[in-house]
């Protein structure tokens, strides 16, 4: 009886998260579409950036088979962002940017609750500088970069991994299981690590990195972007009527309007636009300088840690 309760507990809980992911999607996509229609009026800004930007319309047929995909199921214009000058440098020095300022916000948090931040995260990122500065070459962290993958693996999708694996992990990741930032931010390192390694032709243990031929990401960017704003729901006091997914959605967009969120977009943007006209002569000086940066401002460093 309490499994059968737990099961049904979980199914419940797993169709509202579809439902709110849904809501989620259609709102990013009605968003993107309303750019689409007014696009010329982004284009400039956009293009100061550092990207072009150009829209597929429905009856052009996409040739890149991503975009093929939301050719097939949404038959809508696609807006395309594609960069202008850059590289897998720039874009990892954008993803190191953004991390820096988290990571120091999370530095704050645990010195308030008489921690310090793990080992690990500072032993992860500071091969990703000294790739940048040209001190390391990849050969040089490889074998670090798959154990921290399967890492990251184990606690996030509990992926088998191998004893070899195991034990590093034992050894050196030295992250409290459940700690959600702590954990977020490795597994972006993570991913990070083995996307340097994969476009540079090094030793990879896992599949889906054997084939890699696309530009360092993102994506784990947007994870902590989108942590952040249900955060931010609950460190402004928002009203959240509940869990429901129109009223969450209802909840993004008033706290989208926030001086809290506003400053994590600000950061985000500075980050990213410090990124696009930085020169390989100002990577150590961004190092130094984006460690004393914070994500949010430290009055809520800790009160993130308790969500």
């Amino acid at each position: 009886m309490l499994l059968m309760a737990a099961v049904i507990t979980v199914g419940v809980y797993v169709a509202k998260r579809d439902a709110q992911r849904d809501a989620e999607r259609k709102y990013e996509f009605n968003i993107i579409q309303s750019m689409i229609k007014d696009v010329a009026l982004y284009q400039e800004e956009i293009e100061n950036w550092g990207y072009q930007v150009s829209a597929v319309m429905p009856d052009e047929e996409p040739e890149d088979e991503a975009l093929q995909y939301y050719y097939r199921n949404y038959h809508q214009p696609i807006l395309v962002l594609t960069d202008a000058d850059s590289s897998s440098h720039t874009r990892l020095l954008g993803n190191l940017l953004i991390l820096e300022p988290y990571m120091h916000t999370l530095r704050q948090g645990l010195a308030d609750q008489g921690r310090t931040i793990p080992a690990i995260l500072q032993k992860a990122i500071d091969p990703l500088w000294d790739y940048l500065e040209g001190k390391k070459e990849v050969s040089d962290f490889q074998d670090f970069a798959n154990n921290l993958y399967a890492a990251a693996l184990d606690y996030n999708v509990g992926e088998e991994i191998t004893e070899e694996q195991a034990e590093f992990s034992r050894n050196f990741v030295d992250i409290p299981w459940g700690k959600t930032c702590e954990w977020q931010i490795l597994t972006w390192l993570s991913a990070l690590l083995m996307e340097v390694v994969a476009t540079c032709d090094g030793r990879l243990d896992f599949e889906e990195f054997e084939e890699y031929e696309q530009e360092i990401d993102f994506s784990e960017m947007d994870e902590m972007l989108n942590m952040l704003a249900d955060a931010s729901i609950e460190l402004t006091g928002m009203p959240l009527q509940s869990n429901k997914a129109a009223d969450v959605m209802n909840a993004w967009e008033q706290v989208s309007q926030t001086s809290l969120f506003r400053q994590v977009i600000e950061h985000i943007q500075n980050g990213l636009k410090a990124a696009l006209s930085a020169v390989p002569e100002q990577y150590p000086a961004l190092r130094e300088e984006y460690r004393q940066y914070t994500i949010l401002p430290e009055e809520y460093a800790a009160k993130l840690l308790e969500i």
